[in-house]
């Protein structure tokens, strides 16, 4: 089978001008600039600096410890969603997931059309 990036006997793919970027980079750049992990990073980190001792140390603290707890949770989300997976093989269990869902939507409707407008 062949990987992202390659044709179909295994020799490398000519990026040509205009053609996006590989998708490790695009997703490198989304979150680079994505506003949300600096405004939290600017909110929590420095609370914990010693604006006294060497900040390098600090820094690197703090980001390995980022970075471990992030990939422990990263790894739950992976195991999780790969017994779900699992699950969802299952004829019956698809089976009982439309049926628990479509259950929800249809109480959904219904509570949405018992509202009244104001006049």
């Amino acid at each position: 089978m062949a990987r992202a990036g390659q044709a179909a006997g295994g020799r490398r793919r000519r990026r040509h001008p205009g053609h996006p970027a590989p998708a490790g980079a695009a997703r490198l750049g989304i979150n680079a600039v994505n506003p949300k992990g600096t405004v939290f990073l600017l909110a929590v980190v420095p609370q914990f600096l010693d604006l006294h001792a060497p900040l390098g140390l600090q820094y690197l603290v703090i980001g390995a410890t980022l970075g471990f707890t992030d990939l422990v949770v990263m790894a739950g989300y992976t195991v999780l969603a790969a017994r779900v997976l699992a699950a969802l093989k299952s004829e019956s269990h698809i089976k009982l997931l439309n049926r628990v869902f479509g259950t929800l939507f249809v109480a959904a409707g219904l509570l949405l059309a018992s509202f009244k407008r104001a006049a």
